[in-house]
Order: C-alpha cells, then structure tokens, then sequence
C-alpha cells in the first residue's frame, strides 16, 4: 500500500476515535462497538447515497471541478470509502 494511504487511513482512524471519545460523552451507548460501527456504516451509505443522488446524473454528462477534485473523482471515493467500512466492519 502507497505510504499516503496508510498515512489518510491512520489520519482517519484518528479522526474517528476523537469523534467516537467526544460523542460518548453525550451518548454512553456508542462504547458499544456494534452500536458505533453499525451507526458509521449507515451514515457512510447515506453520504455515498446522497453524493449519487445529487451528482451521478451530472457526472455521467460531464466531470466538473468541485473544489480540489472532480465530481467523478468524488463519487468514486465515497464509494469506495463506503465499500472498505462496510468490509472493516461487516
């Protein structure tokens, strides 16, 4: 695996954990490791859902810029991202 995707994923992971720590605060049920993974795995298919519901037409007639990346280039890393949490966590 190149060296910036280990990098994005530990980023990640970090992010994740921060998230997890300071959301636990207010809901004590996310320690629950099933809880919390069903719970990123669903909010994962409704970005990706979201994403391909406002764009996926308009990328299919064009690949417009959207901010540092193109529409395509974002649709395709939300599924993505989408594919490996639903692996990671089942």
């Amino acid at each position: 695996m190149p060296r910036y995707l280990e990098e994005s994923i530990r980023w990640v992971q970090q992010m994740e954990n921060t998230y997890r720590t300071i959301l636990t605060k207010q809901r004590p049920i996310v320690e629950s490791d099933s809880i919390f993974e069903t719970a990123l795995v669903r909010a994962c298919g409704y970005w990706m859902l979201d994403t391909l519901t406002r764009h996926f037409e308009s990328a299919l007639r064009k690949d417009l810029n959207w901010g540092i990346s193109t529409t395509r280039q974002r649709i395709l890393a939300r599924l993505e991202a989408f594919i490996t949490t639903t692996q990671e966590f089942n």
